[in-house]
């Protein structure tokens, strides 16, 4: 009854069931070295060892923990007997806010923080990284400049080419389903943050604007939001990547289109998987009569388990 991307993206992102674990997270913050904070929500048992495989997951762009296509995932990693972690980035998911920088997708180095905050307390005999949307972008990111700690990698939802994908978001259904939205998580973020005085990202009407804004002024080598973005693509990064990384999409997700996916660059890699489904939407991929189950919570963990598999002969 999902009859179209948008049904499906919505009912995913915003109506689909939590996880009831959500509940019951443990959460701890963690602090970089500039004063910046960070919440690491904790889904486990208390039966689980200090070696038990550790599941690392990062949220869509201004989301969190509450999003349910993270903490479903969460729960679904401890009912596989493994310990999940959702990173929220900064300003993310009721984070103290306590510096002025922002979420950051070019710069790795929070989650390279965090990670390695991870193992400095557990020894997990697997560690893996799954990324949403945004997150997605930084796993590849993450696993391209560094992939420290991490065996294998997931990145769902993907929008491959984000300079073409934010003009996706400014065509007549998405600048009004998405958009408004978005910006207006982001711009919230901007304006609560007391050591950030950034008008123009306080009244930005794009993903490219306020990234522009925040990042383009002297904290990072690009000289606009569009030069920032092209920097993200996909395409030269999957040669580098340095560890095992799915990518899993959709061919309706309203975010992109299936031209932009780099299925040309993953033939070539021995290290990369693309799998891709006709419908799921963005994030979504939901199935059952209620849309409440997600293939997302099939496909990750078995493309996880194949390591252990391997390792474990």
């Amino acid at each position: 009854w999902l009859f179209n991307c948008h049904l499906h993206t919505i009912r995913g992102m915003r109506y689909r069931k939590s996880s009831k674990m959500t509940k019951s997270v443990r959460r701890e913050l963690i602090k970089y070295e500039d004063g910046g904070t960070s919440a690491l929500d904790w889904f486990e048992t208390q039966e689980m060892q200090n070696d038990t495989p550790i599941l690392f997951i990062i949220h869509t762009y201004a989301g969190g923990t509450r999003e349910p296509c993270c903490n479903n995932l969460a729960e679904t990693a401890v009912k596989h007997g493994w310990r999940a972690v959702v990173f929220n980035n900064r300003c993310c998911s009721g984070a103290p806010i306590t510096s002025s920088r922002m979420i950051a997708v070019i710069e790795v180095d929070d989650i390279e923080f965090a990670v390695n905050h991870v193992l400095e307390n557990f020894k997990p005999k697997f560690m893996f990284m799954a990324g949403f949307s945004l997150g997605a972008y930084q796993t590849v990111q993450y696993c391209m400049l560094s992939g420290k700690g991490i065996d294998a990698a997931a990145c769902i939802s993907h929008t491959y080419n984000p300079v073409e994908a934010e003009l996706i978001l400014h065509q007549p259904i998405q600048s009004r389903l998405y958009l408004p939205f978005i910006m207006s998580k982001l711009i919230h973020f901007a304006k609560k943050n007391p050591y950030l005085n950034c008008p123009e990202a306080e009244n930005s009407k794009s993903t490219l604007e306020y990234d522009e804004a925040i990042w383009c002024h002297g904290l990072t080598k690009y000289k606009n939001g569009t030069e920032l973005y092209a920097s993200l693509s996909v395409y030269e990064k999957i040669p580098n990547i340095k560890v095992p990384l799915l990518f899993l999409g959709s061919t309706d997700d309203p975010f992109t289109l299936k031209k932009y996916m780099p299925i040309k660059e993953v033939e070539k890699s021995d290290n990369i998987a693309l799998v891709t489904f006709p419908e799921g939407g963005h994030v979504s991929f939901l199935t059952g009569n209620d849309g409440n189950k997600s293939i997302i919570d099939t496909i990750i963990p078995d493309w996880f388990e194949t390591f252990m598999n391997d390792k474990n002969k």
